[in-house]
């Protein structure tokens, strides 16, 4: 049983006698680790924390992406720093096998902006699956959920973003209104990942679709249960049947085995379903070969994402809750 006292963290930085700068290295708990930065990001909404990224930093963020995914970890924690960022090689001690995994995240007492928290593993068993968090806090517990997702399946990579999805003061150009963020619909925030073309959520998604034509993304996200609404409602992004595997249905299925009483709604198998689909989810509109995510519409589904909307109650409100999803995709995704 863990105790209840923050694990202990030994970090090293490792200096190359070309004074070039090395990764970080770090050993501990990962879980925890993310945990805490979950924890202690900005909710403040309209708080201005968040800071869109500019053409220059997006070039460089895609860049440090394509050298964790090669396996450069000292190349990308060079261009990271210069950008108040550091990649971190975490060795988690809580894992059987005492996993290495990437950890790209500000640095510590940094003054960037909160772009997120990205985690590669260097030995994934699923190695296409991906598990995204957009709305951590928002969506309450997902982002706690979504580290226990990616630790339960050996996936191969997690990312959560770094604010309160209404932090943000702009606006997203991207076709879609909420009143998530006030009393009356608005275009999204551009603090809100899952709605903006030039964030790191979209940036990084971008890199690994281009490193893994197989890639397979899976968002948990929240919503508020009204009386005639399932469980869960599960999408593809689309009202269309995608090519290939069908991992919405087998996610519900599994989910349906962990726990008989949930209730699923499949927005492609149940037509009349309309509401929570993320048709205008930009990772999903990317991943779904959309023309242009940030306005255009996916006209065909290709498998790859999996957009799943979950009540509160008996899924996301306790820990041992947040394991039925994990235990469903780890069934539904195979090693």
């Amino acid at each position: 049983m863990k105790a209840f006292w923050a694990p202990l963290v030994m970090t090293l930085v490792v200096l190359w006698p070309a004074g070039a700068q090395s990764q970080v290295l770090e050993s501990g708990d990962l879980t925890d680790h993310i945990d805490t930065l979950i924890a202690g990001m900005p909710t403040t909404r309209e708080g201005g924390d968040y800071l869109q990224p500019g053409q220059s930093s997006r070039t460089q963020w895609r860049e440090i992406i394509d050298h964790i995914l090669a396996g450069e970890y000292a190349e990308a924690h060079t261009k990271a720093q210069t950008m108040d960022y550091q990649v971190v090689l975490f060795t988690d001690m809580e894992s059987a096998a005492q996993a290495v995994h990437v950890v790209l995240e500000r640095t510590p007492e940094s003054t960037a902006p909160y772009w997120g928290t990205f985690v590669f593993n260097t030995a994934p068993k699923r190695p296409h699956l991906v598990i995204e968090c957009p709305h951590p806090r928002f969506d309450l517990n997902t982002g706690y959920q979504g580290i226990r997702i990616y630790q339960h399946t050996a996936g191969k990579a997690f990312m959560v973003s770094g604010t309160h999805r209404c932090n943000g003061l702009g606006f997203s150009p991207c076709e879609g209104t909420s009143s998530v963020c006030g009393e009356s619909n608005e275009a999204y925030r551009h603090s809100d990942q899952a709605h903006v073309v030039d964030g790191t959520f979209q940036l990084t998604t971008e890199a690994l679709m281009a490193n893994d034509p197989a890639l397979l993304v899976v968002q948990p996200h929240g919503f508020s249960q009204r009386e005639d609404d399932p469980d869960l409602i599960i999408s593809n992004g689309t009202r269309f049947s995608p090519a290939g595997i069908d991992y919405t249905t087998a996610i519900r299925d599994a989910l349906q085995a962990v726990d008989p009483t949930l209730a699923v709604k499949v927005a492609h198998v149940d037509q009349s379903w309309t509401r929570l689909i993320g048709s205008t989810n930009t990772q999903g509109r990317l991943i779904n070969n959309s023309s242009s995510p940030c306005g255009t519409a996916a006209t065909s589904a290709s498998g790859g994402f999996v957009h799943i909307e979950q009540a509160r109650g008996g899924l996301r409100d306790t820990p041992a809750n947040w394991m039925k999803l994990a235990q469903a995709i780890a069934e539904a995704v195979p090693e």
